[in-house]
């Protein structure tokens, strides 16, 4: 692989890139928050479910001022379906630094960047190259299986060992004259083309010196993922009932799961009731748990939300709290 392959993959890019929002907004207005606000939604998130989101929610704050003034309610709500709250409460605390130590200039280097608050070497490498054409290549799951299949490695893509090569090997034919589109041509050739199933190897830019290609072993190159091991769980989750109100809680560290999100109050436990009816099984990061939902008749507390039936189904935000409200409703 060589700086002419890399020419190549830009050339295909440039007649076939999608015209994702964030792309069409970026190109019309060379104003970096838009690209940093896609980096963040694309975390973990597929194309398809971001979006949608991603146009309300610049209509919603279109600028670093209007999202460091936005209010917890605001922001919940324009990222109601995407999860990992988290993620969107640091990105308004960056937008908050920006305004007070920055100025209102957004960062403009890879090293500015990474002083914002949940902004990684991942996000900080992909601004600085798609924004100011930094050279610094981005390596998401895409462009690790586009590796694994052009030098033909059968090694589970996410070996910590092999994560650390990904750099050296897409070294030699990287572009640091145009970082930004290369960057994003390996992501979408891996999602167009080099599929983790039935890849299009004819129309790959790469076919030729793909050894992968060369060898038929496409299948097995690369390696299926090391598989991540879990820790099971038992979660008690109470829910406030009073009268015809049920209440919500900021959880905090109390909480075994999802503190800092307004919720069902969670805590773990050794062992849960017989009752298969008030039972549910949810995933978190690397936990797999058993949960059992207990109403608790109560009167009204201070530091609780109390709504009714239609409006607390509004405010879920989290899959865990959904699903929890799916066992209140088969129990009413």
């Amino acid at each position: 692989m060589n700086k002419r392959h890399g020419k190549s993959l830009i050339n295909w890019y440039q007649k076939n890139k999608a015209p994702h929002p964030w792309r069409v907004m970026w190109e019309q207005t060379n104003d970096p928050y838009v690209v940093w606000v896609s980096e963040i939604m694309l975390q973990q998130t597929q194309i398809k479910t971001v979006t949608p989101k991603y146009i309300q929610f610049m209509n919603d704050f279109p600028d670093v001022k209007a999202l460091s003034v936005a209010s917890e309610e605001q922001l919940r709500n324009a990222i109601s379906g995407l999860g990992y709250y988290r993620r969107f409460r640091m990105m308004r605390q960056a937008a908050e630094y920006i305004l007070s130590n920055l100025k209102g200039v957004f960062p403009k280097t890879y090293h500015d960047l990474l002083e914002l608050p949940g902004v990684g070497v991942y996000t900080a490498s992909a601004i600085s190259s798609i924004c100011f054409n930094e050279p610094y290549p981005v390596i998401d799951g895409n462009v690790e299986r586009v590796l694994c299949r052009l030098f033909d490695i059968r090694k589970p893509v996410n070996d910590p060992k092999l994560k650390k090569e990904y750099p050296t090997l897409v070294e030699g034919f990287f572009d640091s004259k145009n970082s930004g589109d290369f960057n994003q041509a390996m992501m979408e050739l891996g999602q167009k083309l080099c599929r983790p199933s039935s890849p299009n190897c004819e129309e790959c830019v790469f076919s030729l010196a793909c050894v992968s290609n060369k060898n038929s072993s496409q299948s097995v190159s690369p390696g299926p993922k090391l598989k991540k091991s879990f820790q099971e769980v038992f979660c008690e989750v109470e829910v406030l009932k009073c009268g015809d109100k049920f209440g919500l809680v900021h959880r905090d560290n109390d909480s075994s799961f999802l503190k800092e999100t307004l919720g069902f109050k969670n805590k773990r436990v050794s062992k849960l009731p017989d009752s298969k009816k008030q039972l549910f099984k949810h995933t978190i990061t690397n936990h797999k748990i058993t949960g059992y939902v207990a109403v608790k008749i109560t009167r009204k507390k201070s530091g609780v939300r109390w709504c009714d039936v239609e409006e607390l189904e509004g405010l879920l935000h989290t899959r865990f709290d959904q699903k929890v409200f799916m066992i209140l409703m088969s129990l009413m």
